[in-house]
C-alpha cells in the first residue's frame, strides 16, 4: 500500500523551529486547564525521512494537534493550539552519544511526498515504523519510543553499567516547565497550550517477579529534567515508564472481591466503576451514599464504587443489601448515566423499591436487578425476579435507559415466564431463563425459560442489532435443542459442553443453537460480537480433540489433563453470526491450569483475553510488564492475539506471591485495557498515586490498567562469548546470553 502526501511542506512542519535552537522565553501565565495535550495523543507511526523534511529530522509522527520529531541527539514537539498558533519545544539529549535512531517493527504500506511541480523535490517510498529505538543513547541506557494503541509512549532502558541520572533532557521554546506536585506529572506549558508527560512509573523484572522502583521527574537548571528513583538492582535492567497504567486495591478489614464475570464498567469520561461482594464492615463509603452501613448477620453485602480514570481518587463508595447473603454479578451503565446492577440475594430484607415489580423473596435465593443514581445516592429503582427455588442472576446488557435484558440460572418450576415466548416450562435440573425487563414501569416484558433435560449454566450475554439476544454457557443436557444447519447439532461427551444460542426478538424462537467442545469439559465464560456481528467466544476446556481450525494459534492441548491432576486450557473462538461455521477456534494454555473468564476485541480487531492460571509457561514477550509467572498461586494473565497471522501481539501475566483471581475485562477510550479481580496478597504490585497501595485484610479487590502495544519481533543479537571445546568426533560450545533477546524468548539455539 502506498500512501501520497500532496501537503506543502509548511504544512507538514515548521521545519526551522524544529532544528534549531529555541530559547526559553521565560516564566509565564499557566494555559488554561481546557488547553492541555498529553505527549501520548501523538498518533498513527514513525515515518523516516526521505527528503521531504530537513535533513536533520530521521523520523516523524505528524498528528493533530501534536506532533513528533526525531534526530540525532534530539527530539522535538510541535503544537498547534486551538489558536492557531504553533509553538515547538525542543528537548537535547545532554550528554548524551551521537547514536542514530533505528526504526523497528516496519509497516507495510509506504508513503510518497508529492510537492510542488519539480519531480526532484517529490519523494517515493518512505517506510513507517511502529517503533524507533535510540540504543545506546548514554552509555548502557536505551530510549524506546514506540506505539501503543495507535498513542505514542516512551520509556528509558537502563542495562546495567548504566546510571540513571545520566539521563538528562534540555527543553527550550517552553514559556514554563514545572512538575506537577500533586500527579507528579510534568507540565511543558507553551504559548500554543500545555503539554502533559505522566508521572514515570518503573521496574525491574528478574528471577520471576516484577519489583517496583520508585521514580519520579527532576527538574535542574530551570528547563532540564532527568529522573530520581529509589534503590534498585543495578545487575538487571530498569525500565522506567512503561505499560502498567494503575494498580490500586479496593477494600476494608474482611473479604473483599470484585472476581465477578461483569461487575466492571467505563463512562465516557474514563471514570471506572466496579461492583462486588464485601464481608467489610469498614469500606471507605463516601458522604451521602445510599447506604453507609453494612448490613450484619451471616453473609456478604455488595459495593458499588466508582473512581477516577486513573484510579486515584474514589468518587463514591456504598453498601447494598440486607441481612443475609447478597452478591453483585454484573453492572451496566445507561445512556443516561444511571448505573443497573444485578445479581442474587439469600434477604427476605434486600432494599426494594416502593413500585418494584416483585418485592418478596419467592424461594432459597431470587435474582435481583436496581438502578442506582450515577453518584451512588439514589436507589432509582429495584426488584427481585424468582421463583420459589433458587434463581441467579449472571449477567445483564442495558438497551436504552429503562430496557435491561438479562440471564438467570434456575431451578424454580415458576419462574416468571412471559405469553408467545419460546418456553414456558422449566425443562431440566438447572435451565436457563431470558429476560426483558422495563425498569420505568416495573414490569417484565418478555421471560422464556431455554434448556434441555439435565443442567445448564449460562454465563454471557450480548444484544444484536435487530434485537436478538446471543447467550452461551455450559450443558450436561444431551438434547438441547440444536437447529438445522448449526456448527455442532450433537453433544460431545463428558460432563459438560460449550454451548452457543441466538433468541429472536421478542424471545419467541431459537434462530440457532449449537454445541461446541470435546469429549471432557468445556465452558464459555464470555461472548462478544464483532462489527459483523459473528460472536467471539472465550472459555475452559479438558478437552485435547476440540475442534481447532487450521490457522488456530495453538493448535494443540497444552493442560496435563483434567482438573485436579493436570489443568486445562482456556480457549478461544469465533462463530459465524448465523450460528452455522466456526471461523477460528485456538487453545491458549501451557502447563498446568488456564482459565479465560472474558473477551473483548483490541483496536484492530483481534480478540484479547483475560483470565486466570498457574501454567509457568505462557509465552509472552520479555519486554512485557511481568513475563513470568509467580509460582506459589493462582497468577492473571492477558493475551492479544492476531488470529489471520497465528501470533501473539502482546501479553502478560499479572499477579503477586498469593492467590489472585481475575474475571472482568474492559478497555477505555485510549485503549488502556481495565480487569478487576481479588487478591489475596499484600504484595501485589500497586502504582504510586494509585487510590490505594496497600492490602486491607484478607482478599482485597484489585483494579488494574494497563497498556499494550503490538510488540515487534526483533531478530536477537548474537549469543556473547561464544567458545568451541573440541573433543573425540565432536565440538562442545558454550556461550553467554545474547545482550538483547529482540523482546520475545529465546526458544532454542542451532
Amino acid at each position: 500500500m502506498t500512501f501520497v502526501d500532496l501537503r506543502d511542506p509548511g504544512d507538514l512542519t515548521a521545519q526551522q523551529d524544529v532544528i534549531g535552537s529555541v530559547e526559553p522565553e521565560g516564566p509565564g501565565t499557566e494555559i488554561p486547564p481546557e488547553i492541555v495535550t498529553a505527549i501520548s495523543d501523538i498518533q498513527g507511526f514513525f515515518t523516516e525521512n526521505r527528503g521531504q523534511l530537513d535533513e536533520e529530522v530521521r523520523f516523524h509522527a505528524a498528528g493533530d494537534p501534536l506532533s513528533i520529531y526525531l534526530g540525532v541527539g534530539w527530539m522535538a514537539y510541535r503544537l498547534q493550539g486551538d489558536d492557531g498558533t504553533i509553538s515547538v519545544v525542543r528537548v537535547d539529549f545532554e550528554g548524551s552519544n551521537p547514536m542514530e535512531p533505528v526504526g523497528g517493527d516496519v509497516m507495510g504500506h509506504r508513503t510518497s511526498y508529492i510537492i510542488g511541480r519539480d519531480p526532484g523535490g517529490w519523494v517515493s517510498d518512505a517506510h513507517s515504523y511502529r517503533e524507533v529505538v535510540y540504543v545506546d543513547i548514554w552509555e548502557s541506557i536505551d530510549l524506546r519510543l514506540f506505539l501503543s494503541n495507535d498513542r505514542m509512549k516512551y520509556e528509558f532502558v537502563v542495562r546495567p553499567g548504566g546510571n540513571v541520572e545520566s539521563i538528562s533532557m534540555a527543553y527550550s521554546g517552553t514559556t514554563r516547565l514545572f512538575v506537577d506536585p500533586d500527579s507528579g506529572a510534568l507540565r511543558i506549558v507553551t504559548p500554543s497550550g500545555t503539554l502533559i508527560d505522566d508521572a514515570p512509573r518503573s521496574f525491574q523484572k528478574y528471577t520471576g517477579e516484577v519489583k517496583d522502583v520508585t521514580s519520579h521527574f527532576r527538574l535542574s537548571m530551570a528547563s532540564t529534567i532527568g529522573f530520581s528513583t529509589g534503590p534498585y538492582d543495578d545487575q538487571h535492567n530498569l525500565v522506567i515508564d512503561p505499560g502498567l497504567e494503575f494498580s490500586s486495591f479496593f477494600g476494608g478489614s474482611g473479604n473483599d472481591g470484585t472476581d465477578r464475570k461483569d461487575a466492571l464498567v467505563i463512562g465516557s469520561d474514563g471514570s471506572v466503576y466496579v461492583g462486588g461482594s464485601t464481608g467489610s464492615q469498614d469500606l471507605p463509603v463516601t458522604q451521602g451514599a445510599f447506604c453507609s452501613t453494612f448490613h450484619t448477620g451471616s453473609g456478604l453485602d455488595i459495593f458499588v464504587a466508582k473512581f477516577d480514570h486513573n484510579i486515584s481518587n474514589l468518587l463514591f463508595c456504598t453498601y447494598v443489601g440486607g441481612i443475609d447473603h447478597d452478591v453483585s454479578e454484573s453492572i451496566v451503565l445507561t445512556p443516561n448515566g444511571s448505573l443497573v446492577i444485578a445479581g442474587y440475594t439469600f434477604s427476605s430484607d434486600f432494599p426494594i423499591s416502593a413500585n418494584s415489580y416483585d418485592g418478596t423473596l419467592n424461594g432459597n435465593r431470587d435474582a435481583f436487578i436496581l438502578g442506582l443514581s450515577s453518584n451512588g445516592s439514589t436507589l432509582s429503582f429495584s426488584t427481585l425476579l424468582g421463583g420459589s427455588n433458587d434463581d441467579i442472576c449472571w449477567d445483564i446488557v442495558a438497551h436504552g435507559n429503562d430496557r435491561i435484558y438479562g440471564i438467570i440460572s434456575t431451578t424454580s418450576m415458576d419462574f416468571p415466564t412471559t405469553p408467545n415466548v419460546y418456553c414456558s416450562t422449566l425443562a431440566g435440573n438447572y435451565d436457563t431463563a431470558v429476560f426483558e425487563f422495563d425498569s420505568r414501569n416495573q414490569s417484565l416484558v418478555h421471560s422464556t425459560y431455554f434448556g434441555g433435560t439435565d443442567e445448564e449454566a449460562v454465563r454471557s450475554l450480548v444484544l444484536r442489532s435487530d434485537g436478538s439476544v446471543v447467550i452461551g454457557g455450559y450443558t450436561a443436557s444431551i438434547d438441547l435443542p440444536t437447529t438445522i444447519g448449526a456448527f455442532d447439532e450433537d453433544y460431545n461427551g463428558g460432563d459438560y459442553d460449550a454451548w452457543v444460542t441466538a433468541m429472536g426478538p421478542n424471545l419467541s424462537k431459537v434462530e440457532f443453537c449449537t454445541y461446541i467442545g470435546g469429549k471432557s469439559f468445556d465452558s464459555i465464560e464470555a461472548i462478544i460480537l464483532d462489527e459483523n456481528e459473528d460472536i467471539w467466544f472465550a472459555g475452559h476446556t479438558d478437552s485435547n480433540d476440540l475442534f481447532v481450525t487450521i490457522d488456530a494459534y495453538q493448535s494443540t492441548f497444552g493442560g496435563g489433563g483434567p482438573v485436579p491432576t493436570g489443568g486445562g486450557d482456556a480457549f478461544l473462538g469465533k462463530l459465524s453470526a448465523n450460528g452455522a461455521n466456526l471461523i477460528y477456534e485456538s487453545y491458549f494454555g501451557g502447563n498446568t491450569q488456564d482459565w479465560a473468564d472474558d473477551i473483548e476485541l483490541g483496536p484492530d480487531g483481534n480478540p484479547v483475553i483475560m483470565g486466570t492460571t498457574t501454567s509457568t509457561n505462557l509465552f509472552f514477550p520479555t519486554s512485557a510488564y511481568m513475563s513470568t509467572c509467580n509460582l506459589s498461586g493462582n497468577n492473571g494473565f492477558l493475551a492479544w492475539i492476531d488470529y489471520d497471522d497465528n501470533i501473539l501481539l502482546n501479553g502478560t501475566y499479572m499477579g503477586g506471591d498469593s492467590n489472585n483471581l481475575w474475571a472482568n475485562l474492559e478497555h477505555d477510550q485510549n485503549w488502556t485495557w481495565v480487569f478487576t479481580g481479588t487478591s489475596w496478597g499484600p504484595e501485589f504490585l500497586t502504582t504510586p498515586g494509585a487510590y490505594n497501595t496497600q492490602s486491607n485484610g484478607w482478599g482485597d479487590a484489585v483494579i488494574v490498567g494497563i497498556s499494550m502495544e503490538v510488540t515487534p519481533r526483533i531478530p536477537p543479537s548474537v549469543p556473547l562469548n561464544l567458545t568451541p571445546a573440541p573433543g573425540d568426533g565432536w565440538v562442545n560450545l558454550t556461550w553467554d546470553l545474547p545482550e538483547r533477546d529482540g523482546n520475545w524468548p529465546i526458544e532454542k539455539y542451532r
